[in-house]
């Protein structure tokens, strides 16, 4: 659990946002899309491998089953995992696993108030007031109850009751690029109806966003997902998707970067290299899968590897933590490639570029 948040400017107005081969792109001319604040909240306690282990010793008997997720467990890479308890919390200590009852609940005070709080940092960082947001698309993976989480979220930050939400679903750890390219998808809808879209704002854009790549591979439903089972959510990944993944890097970056011209080089297409990664750390696999195949270094995906050690997967939200994560890193590459992999399985994938500085001003002030 680890909501984030993201704050777009897109034409002339704002939005809040937080996550048969059908394929779509956009390409960056005249786009005028922003991200101008990013908000991420973590649960305040740190867990490491060893509470599994603590908590399989104190209620399951020992099974061959058992012995392997143990083990797996002790070499994901993952150094800690961020959590809304320690070990001994009344939550995982009791005689059988929490009903999806006792998990909704939780999750409707503990998820709602870290993405309050996330929401906040956003809209602190755009400098804005929640009385011009006019659209709030929001995702999640930890709850499917009505009305969505969205809606206690909007009315904890006081926006107003017109405020239109959309709350994505089913779309896993693909839902951050998702939800923001949702975003982006409404704000373009609305300028070309209208011709604007909010008040003009000068704000300072975290990244602008050049174009983007959805598609969804073939016959791959059965590789990735979240079944419904008695006690929640039950995992579904195959082993075949590390390698799914990387492979389907490949081809969603040349079609991105053939919907931008502006990006070539005398009509050459900048290599993968020329760019800093925000992949969404699906695991060791899938982080080591595409550096391989993009021949990349583990500097380009050093907030994507960040995130992973320290925080793990914490599904839809992660790719906006490692977003956040890199520009916190200090200057890097201009351009950068987000991406992130979900049930379907789906490829999102989106062309970003950071306001770059000349003498402490922004270019987007230089004429």
């Amino acid at each position: 659990m680890s909501p984030s948040a993201i704050t777009n400017g897109y034409g002339n107005g704002n939005t809040n946002g937080h996550h048969d081969g059908v394929s779509n792109g956009h390409q960056a001319e005249a786009l005028n899309l922003s991200i101008v604040g990013i908000g991420v909240e973590y649960p305040p306690y740190r867990v490491g491998p060893e509470a599994l282990q603590t908590l399989a010793d104190r209620y399951y008997p020992k099974s061959p089953a058992l012995t392997k997720v143990l083990s797996v467990n002790r070499f994901t890479g993952i150094e800690t995992r961020a959590a809304i308890g320690e070990v001994d919390h009344p939550l995982v200590n009791q005689p059988n696993a929490p009903s999806i009852t006792e998990l909704n609940a939780y999750f409707r005070d503990e998820g709602v108030r870290l993405s309050v709080n996330a929401c906040r940092k956003a809209i602190t960082e755009w400098g804005g007031s929640v009385d011009d947001i006019t659209h709030v698309v929001s995702t999640t993976c930890t709850n499917s109850a009505n009305p969505g989480f969205d809606h206690y979220v909007v009315k904890q930050l006081g926006m107003k009751s017109s405020v239109e939400k959309i709350l994505l679903h089913g779309i896993g750890c693909s839902g951050g690029l998702a939800a923001i390219r949702t975003a982006a998808n409404l704000a373009l809808a609305s300028i070309v109806s209208n011709g604007s879209f909010g008040e003009e704002q000068a704000v300072e854009p975290v990244y602008n966003i050049l174009g983007w790549r959805h598609e969804i591979l073939n016959d791959t439903e059965k590789d990735l997902g979240f079944d419904v089972d008695p006690l929640g959510w039950k995992v579904v990944l195959s082993p075949r998707v590390p390698q799914v993944a990387a492979a389907a890097v490949s081809p969603a970056f040349q079609s991105l970067m053939e919907s931008l011209p502006e990006l070539e080089d005398h009509g050459k297409i900048p290599s993968p290299a020329e760019f800093d990664w925000a992949l969404h750390p699906g695991g060791s696999t899938i982080l080591t899968g595409v550096e391989t195949a993009m021949k990349l270094t583990p500097e380009h995906l050093r907030a994507s590897y960040e995130i992973y050690m320290n925080y793990g997967n914490s599904s839809s939200a992660t790719i906006m933590s490692v977003m956040n994560k890199l520009r916190e890193m200090g200057e890097g590459k201009e351009n950068v490639i987000a991406c992130a992999f979900g049930p379907g399985i789906a490829v999102e994938m989106m062309a970003l570029r950071r306001p770059r500085k000349l003498d402490g001003l922004s270019m987007e002030d230089v004429d």
